[in-house]
């Protein structure tokens, strides 16, 4: 039945899906927890439809928020996801779950077109309570070759994180602007490192 399911809803979406209309409704239907075998069997393929419909999706209001459900059904969808654009999910607890470390760098590898991902007022820094959250965070970051801004702000990062997330952008050759305001730094010298290495970086 959810193979089905899926089955029409790739049709749904080929032809501009209702439920999709708006980051409410979409934010309603990753909620469901129901729909998350849905979004496994339709991955990236219903994800790229989805967002040819809106190459934009913002998360960050209120009644469009994502919970833990609702995140890792997104990281589904944007996995090889080959059309989507610009993602907000600022204030949405992203790193809270160990499972967002994994979706997010899975995402960085095959999202292909993903060129603005605003990922604000999060919690990305208690991925460090786990041996590999924060790494798999980083090293999955290292091989966005698409996104040219990046916001990161407000994530309790401290000078660990801080230090890890400059090292990935090392290698990401088209990021141009980058957010890391309001997350303890410190003295980190992976700051003016990046400056040095990363000669395209209009704004850090």
């Amino acid at each position: 039945q959810e193979g089905l399911f899926a089955q029409h809803l790739l049709m749904q979406a080929d032809e501009g899906w209702e439920g999709w209309a708006s980051d409410a409704k979409a934010a309603e239907f990753l909620n469901n927890p129901f729909m998350n075998n849905t979004c496994r069997i339709a991955s990236g393929y219903l994800g790229s439809l989805l967002a040819r419909q809106r190459p934009t999706w913002d998360f960050s209001a209120k009644e469009a928020n994502l919970d833990s459900v609702g995140l890792y059904a997104l990281w589904l969808l944007m996995e090889s996801n080959m059309t989507l654009q610009k993602l907000v999910l600022r204030g949405n607890s992203v790193g809270k779950q160990y499972e967002d470390s994994a979706g997010l760098a899975k995402m960085f590898a095959t999202s292909t077109a993903l060129t603005s991902l605003d990922l604000s007022q999060n919690c990305l820094g208690a991925l460090k309570r786990t041996t590999v959250g924060l790494r798999q965070l980083s090293r999955g970051l290292s091989t966005s070759k698409s996104i040219t801004e990046l916001d990161l702000s407000s994530n309790e990062l401290w000078p660990d994180g801080v230090r890890s997330i400059c090292n990935a952008l090392r290698q990401c050759t088209a990021m141009l602007r980058v957010d890391l305001s309001y997350n303890h730094p410190g003295r980190e010298t992976a700051l003016a490192d990046l400056l040095r290495v990363h000669t395209n970086l209009q704004r850090l």
